[in-house]
């Protein structure tokens, strides 16, 4: 399956093509459609409808995935929002194909781990997922992200980290992500012992609030896994403090 996701807006609506099976996946494109503050906005959004209707034509997805609008306070900011939207969805629909819409905190949820996280983490959690050689732009990496919750890409990328000898495997994401993940790697054929290398939802228990704690808790899981030893206070051990 080919996909056309976005993350719209006036002048930098971002997107990306993936293509992905059970068993493949490859991020074939990403960008940001950059619009100039001189061009009118009726101009602008002509314009991003143009240039997702070119990628339509040339690299023939088979569904689109939009973010849906967020709540903002500003009336103006909405409208705006509201209208680039627009033009992405209409841009779908021209071209005959199915649209799926996802709310920006369930993508964030599903990728980092917090509804909340801002959007550098999201583009660093994107490039460890999709096994990228550079950080994407922000709001490219949104709409990478929205792709990498759709289970054709998120899948293929978990069953071929099992295929491997790699030390850690993180699933991002509720639990409720965790448990679809789960019932789709056992019908594509792997074990529950299997199963078992990947850590998810991902972090230590640390009680994380904020999106700068949630990254500690992530970190520290990753430290814990390659020591080989069990989380605990280092005023409880006798050890190094260090190494």
């Amino acid at each position: 399956m080919r996909v056309l996701s976005i993350d719209p807006a006036i002048r930098n609506t971002g997107y990306a093509v993936v293509e992905g099976d059970h068993k493949n996946v490859k991020v074939i494109t990403y960008e940001v459609i950059r619009i100039p503050a001189r061009i009118p906005q009726s101009a602008a959004l002509a314009a991003v409808r143009m240039h997702l209707a070119n990628l339509i034509k040339t690299h023939e997805p088979d569904e689109v995935a939009v973010e849906s609008i967020i709540y903002v306070q500003s009336h103006k900011t909405a409208i705006s929002m509201g209208a680039a939207r627009a033009a992405a969805l209409i841009a779908g629909a021209d071209a005959g194909l199915p649209v799926y819409e996802y709310a920006p905190s369930k993508v964030k949820k599903a990728v980092v781990g917090n509804g909340k996280a801002d959007k550098g983490q999201v583009a660093f959690m994107i490039r460890a997922l999709l096994g990228l050689s550079e950080t994407p732009p922000h709001d490219a990496a949104d709409a990478l992200a929205i792709l990498s919750h759709d289970a054709s890409v998120d899948v293929p990328i978990l069953d071929a980290a099992l295929a491997s000898p790699i030390g850690y495997i993180g699933g991002m994401g509720s639990r409720g992500t965790q448990t679809r993940r789960r019932t789709s790697l056992l019908e594509a054929g792997h074990t529950e012992a299997a199963l078992e290398r990947i850590h998810g939802p991902i972090g230590l228990d640390l009680g994380s609030r904020t999106p700068a704690e949630t990254s500690v808790a992530i970190v520290a899981e990753f430290l814990a896994n390659r020591s080989g030893r069990a989380p605990g206070r280092l005023t409880d051990a006798a050890g190094p403090i260090n190494g």
